[in-house]
């Protein structure tokens, strides 16, 4: 008994440790992913003519507006949205990702939305996906999210599609992802902004869907996970986008 006790004790340490090796393995993947996801969205910002008439679309966020974990930056949620403004709108779509990846919601503030003064270009469509990092950071307190995401809004052009924080199913991020959403929401809607039920939309899911939808590093979605980001989105800007005639 005493053997079987010490070989079921010596598999069990022996799968922790495979498993702690391929989510090592699956975070370097997709963090060498970041700058070359980052590469590709300010080139595609540099190759846009501002005569030509595009629909302007600007995104600010973290690395899920990168595209991170997905297996190429067109098939994150951004590009996501690009395609439907384009279907929608039958225009060519113009795309500014001034997303970096690692941001929080105060690095939106101090830092992308300056970027976005800098850059001189008027949104016809803006869409911010930021919260997840709030929630993963513990030193930083609800209060002090709601605080920073109530001075974003203020600063945002008005009619802005402003995601809640994804759903975690893991303690303790869940609760601290239910809490921030939940605070978020009216701020939201009473700064004159249009919400994403992104929080909402990844919660569905489920832990199996969880399971189905995340990267290699357990942390960013995968392609079917940003499928499902990119249904919040378009969901909520297909209500005030008008269709082409």
């Amino acid at each position: 008994m005493g053997v079987v006790r010490i070989v079921g004790t010596a598999a069990a340490a022996g799968a922790a440790t495979a498993a702690v090796r391929r989510r090592v393995a699956g975070v370097r993947l997709v963090r060498r992913s970041v700058e070359e996801y980052r590469e590709h969205w300010r080139a595609l910002a540099q190759s846009h003519d501002p005569e030509a008439g595009d629909l302007r679309y600007v995104a600010l966020g973290d690395s899920a507006a990168q595209g991170v974990g997905a297996s190429a930056p067109d098939r994150g949620y951004v590009a996501a949205v690009a395609g439907f403004l384009a279907a929608r709108s039958g225009r060519d779509v113009a795309v500014y990702n001034l997303s970096v990846s690692g941001a929080k919601a105060r690095d939106v503030l101090e830092d992308q939305l300056p970027r976005l003064v800098d850059l001189g270009v008027t949104p016809e469509v803006l869409t911010v996906g930021i919260g997840g990092n709030d929630v993963v950071d513990r030193r930083i307190s609800v209060a002090r999210f709601l605080d920073t995401m109530g001075e974003v809004l203020a600063e945002l052009p008005p009619g802005s599609f402003v995601a809640d924080p994804p759903g975690f199913l893991v303690p303790p991020f869940e609760a601290r992802s239910n809490v921030m959403a939940l605070g978020v929401r009216p701020l939201i809607r009473e700064a004159g902004h249009h919400l994403v039920a992104l929080h909402r939309a990844t919660r569905a899911a489920g832990h199996l869907g969880w399971i189905r939808n995340v990267a290699a590093d357990a942390f960013h979605p995968n392609d079917r996970g940003y499928a499902g980001w990119a249904a919040a989105f378009t969901e909520a800007i297909g209500q005030v986008v008008p269709e082409r005639p």
